[in-house]
């Protein structure tokens, strides 16, 4: 249903072996000549990980009134919103074995990295970068409280945080060189602000030859009719930037594939089981078995079962760290 949340079912189009897809939305209000794919990614579907949910500056200084976005004029009350929506993404993400990458736009506390026309825009703008907030924070500067990404979408062990000084994460930042090295394709793009760091990075990954979902809910402008300038843009020439999707329709083919990996785990631990109650009924034999046979034949089974659990259980661990 366009531009709605309502329950959609699990299709063939959502899971297919390992695979999933994502069916894209169109946001009610979209000109009628923009157009939406029918799935995404355009050729099929893909493995998790193919993918990598890009999580843009979900930083204090863009999300709390003592911001830099606040300072600048900016209505942060949708930002604060978009947080809530994108905060069960991230879990399953992570549940689906999908890697997820942060990113933080920031500057260094000598400021070398700051070009005098940002500089100059930022303070006309009424918060100029390096400056210090009311509670002593220094407008996106690395190490400033107002830097860091809120508590409630803070990375994990084993998700990367790209920082850098620009709006286009690609730029100045080894992020391309990350996700080449993962083996990811395709970017499911959530984040702030859609009109200038979501916008600019989303443009510098197309270049790149990423294909980019944007999560329509899952960012927030300054201003509405900003947002909706880039979704439509987006879309124009076929899909010129890539795709558009609602939360609830990445949530719908994340949740089928973190139902997979957690069937997968549930057989391993089945398996563990049942090995671990075979070496049980092993040693039991051993006290009645002259010594001879235990040493030649059940030492031997339980020698197979040992290294059987230690693979099961290998194997459950890169599951749960993919």
């Amino acid at each position: 249903l366009e531009g709605t949340t309502a329950q959609v079912e699990m299709t063939d189009l959502e899971r297919h072996d390992g695979k999933f897809v994502i069916v894209p939305t169109r946001p009610t209000g979209t000109p009628e000549h923009l157009t939406v794919a029918g799935s995404w990614p355009h050729d099929g579907p893909c493995r998790p990980d193919e993918v990598a949910l890009l999580l843009i500056d979900f930083q204090s200084d863009f999300i709390d009134a003592d911001g830099y976005l606040a300072k600048v004029g900016g209505d942060i009350k949708p930002a604060q919103e978009v947080v809530m929506k994108v905060k069960p993404i991230l879990e399953a993400a992570r549940s689906a074995g999908v890697r997820v990458f942060h990113t933080r736009e920031g500057h260094r506390p000598s400021l070398a990295d700051l070009s005098k026309y940002k500089k100059w825009r930022s303070q006309r703008a009424g918060a100029e970068v390096g400056a210090s907030s009311e509670t002593g924070s220094m407008f996106l500067v690395r190490g400033s409280p107002g830097w860091d990404i809120t508590p409630k979408l803070a990375p994990i062990e084993g998700e990367e945080v790209i920082d850098g000084p620009g709006y286009d994460k690609f730029m100045h930042t080894d992020l391309e060189h990350c996700l080449r090295c993962a083996g990811v394709k395709y970017l499911i793009v959530a984040g702030l602000t859609t009109e200038v760091c979501v916008s600019s990075t989303i443009r510098g990954a197309t270049e790149r030859g990423f294909e980019c979902l944007l999560v329509t809910d899952g960012t927030a402008a300054t201003e509405q009719n900003h947002h909706r300038t880039h979704i439509d843009t987006m879309l124009v020439e076929g899909g010129i930037f890539g795709s558009v999707a609602d939360s609830h329709r990445v949530l719908v083919a994340f949740g089928s594939m973190g139902s997979q990996v957690s069937a997968e785990s549930q057989v391993s631990r089945d398996a563990i089981e049942s090995r671990e109650e075979l070496i049980r009924a092993v040693d039991e034999v051993c006290k009645i078995m002259p010594k001879f046979v235990e040493s030649i034949l059940l030492e031997q089974i339980r020698d197979t079962l040992k290294n059987q659990i230690r693979e099961l259980r290998e194997l459950d661990l890169e599951r749960s760290e993919v």
